[in-house]
C-alpha cells in the first residue's frame, strides 16, 4: 500500500512553494487533500494520497495506512514577525475568512501578541499567532497547549524532527532542502515555481518588538539551531 504523504505546513515557511515545487508534480489535484479539520479529514479517508495544509504532528493518526511525513522550518523570528504582518494587511482572505485574526493582529501591537494569544495554545487554534509556533506543530496534539517555557515541549518537537519525519527543510535552504525532501520520497521537482503572494504592508518592528518576539520563542529558536545542525550532518552522510 502506497503511503499517504503528510506535509506539516507551519504558517509563513514556504509552504504554498514547497507544495508547488514538490507536490504538484507528483500528483494529480485529485488525490492532494488540504487539511479542513479532523472531521472533514475522518470523512475523506481513503480519497487522496497526500495531506497538505495547516495541521499538526499526531493527524497522521486519523489517516489510513502507513504515511511518511515531511516538513520546512524558518528563523523563527523572522517567522513571527512575518506571520502578524501577514495577517494584519488588508485584502489577504476574501469576505468573512480570518477576520478575527485580523482584527486582533490591527488592534495588538506586535510586542503584546504573544500574551494577547497566549490562551489560544489551548484550543490548537492552528493559524492563530501564538508562542513557539514551529515547536507546537512539530511537538503536536499531547504538547500543543504547554507553557512558553516547558521543555517536554521542545524535547517533543526535536525528536518527532529526528524520528518521525522522512526529512525536513530550511526556508533559508529552500534549493538544497527541496532536493532532499523530493530524494526522500521519490518525487521529481518542478523547474520553475511562480512567485507566492508576499506581505504588502510595511513591517515597522521597534527594539520592543524584537526583544518580546525573541522573549517569547525561545523554544523555536532552540528548535532551530539543533535543527541548523541535524541539516548539516545529513549533507554529509
Amino acid at each position: 500500500m502506497r503511503p499517504v504523504v503528510i506535509f506539516t505546513h507551519i504558517p509563513k515557511v514556504a509552504g504554498t512553494s514547497l507544495v508547488r515545487k514538490l507536490v504538484l508534480p507528483n500528483y494529480p489535484r485529485d488525490l492532494i487533500k488540504s487539511y479542513k479539520g479532523e472531521l472533514d479529514l475522518l470523512r475523506s479517508r481513503g480519497r487522496y494520497q497526500v495531506l497538505v495544509g495547516h495541521s499538526v504532528y499526531g493527524i497522521q493518526h486519523l489517516v489510513t495506512g502507513p504515511v511518511k511525513m515531511f516538513t520546512m522550518l524558518r528563523d523563527p523570528i523572522e517567522r513571527a514577525i512575518s506571520h502578524y504582518y501577514f495577517i494584519k494587511q488588508p485584502g489577504e482572505f476574501g469576505p468573512g475568512r480570518n477576520l478575527e485574526q485580523k482584527r486582533t493582529n490591527r488592534e495588538v501591537q506586535l510586542a503584546e501578541i504573544f500574551e494577547y494569544n497566549k490562551h489560544r495554545k489551548f484550543r490548537l487554534a492552528g493559524t492563530w499567532l501564538i508562542d513557539n509556533m514551529q515547536t507546537r506543530y512539530l511537538a503536536g496534539y499531547s504538547h500543543y497547549w504547554k507553557s512558553e517555557s516547558s521543555l517536554s515541549l521542545l524535547s517533543a518537537a526535536k525528536f518527532n524532527l529526528e524520528k518521525r519525519y522522512v526529512e525536513f527543510g530550511l526556508l533559508d535552504q529552500f534549493e538544497e532542502s527541496s532536493l532532499r525532501i523530493a530524494s526522500s520520497l521519490g518525487w521529481v521537482l518542478a523547474e520553475r515555481v511562480d512567485k507566492t503572494k508576499e506581505t504588502r504592508i510595511q513591517k515597522i518592528v521597534t527594539s520592543e518588538d524584537r526583544a518580546a518576539v525573541e522573549k517569547w520563542n525561545l523554544l523555536d529558536q532552540d528548535l532551530h539551531s539543533f535543527a541548523q545542525e541535524l541539516f548539516r550532518k545529513r549533507g554529509l552522510r
